[in-house]
């Protein structure tokens, strides 16, 4: 019984790890306060870059880091350096959406419960019968 409790801990640490995370436009303001996630950019030129997370800051008139370079044939080069944020359309990231990772957490802990009653239902059952 305290293994499926146990397992059923660990699915739910495990879901609150991984949590709910979407594509999102990041602004300025975002990356200024702290952004650190993963981002892409698309330039007026339609260039597209990817930055890991910390592998960028955003300086007076530009963002700055080592990243990639989207080509046009779908492969990629090594970007390492500044692009002003004038030649920057769009500039989106990964962030946590708080009310679906709730949602999915809460919801683990609901079927968690459900099987654990299930499951100590079973045990007196068996109890019973014996």
């Amino acid at each position: 019984m305290r293994q499926k409790i146990l397992i059923a801990c660990m699915l739910i640490s495990i879901i609150n790890y991984i949590g709910c995370y979407s594509a999102d436009m990041v602004t300025r303001n975002e990356l200024e306060h702290g952004f650190s996630s993963e981002i892409s950019l698309l330039t007026k030129d339609n260039e597209t870059y990817y930055f890991p997370e910390h592998s960028y800051r955003l300086e007076k008139d530009s963002l700055s880091g080592k990243g990639r370079l989207l080509k046009s044939d779908y492969t990629f080069d090594v970007f390492n350096g500044k692009i002003a944020l004038s030649d920057i359309e769009l500039i989106t990231g990964k962030k946590v959406d708080e009310g679906k990772t709730a949602l999915l957490i809460l919801g683990a802990i609901g079927i968690s419960l459900i099987i654990y009653l299930l499951a100590d239902l079973h045990q007196e059952v068996q109890h019973s019968f014996n």
